[in-house]
């Protein structure tokens, strides 16, 4: 049975912790990795979203979006 991106992304995150667009493309071929965060925060996950700062593939400085799946002990190291 094929896996779709929703658990892609979702195992991904509870392996890694994190994921941006860039890492979505690349090991998943997940281009709409917004709309795969919102059903997964619609299925009850706890989603942070932050601006990091990548190279393009010009070498120019840009902001993505990184997702990071929260977590009990990270709430309680906050």
């Amino acid at each position: 049975m094929k896996t779709s991106q929703r658990e892609e992304i979702r195992g991904h995150l509870t392996r890694n912790g994190s994921i941006n667009k860039r890492e979505s493309e690349r090991l998943y071929g997940c281009e709409r990795l917004a709309s795969r965060i919102d059903e997964l925060r619609k299925e009850g996950l706890d989603i942070t979203t932050n601006r990091v700062k990548v190279l393009n593939r010009w070498g120019k400085s840009v902001f993505v979006a990184e997702y990071w799946l929260e977590t009990e002990e990270q709430r309680r190291l906050l």
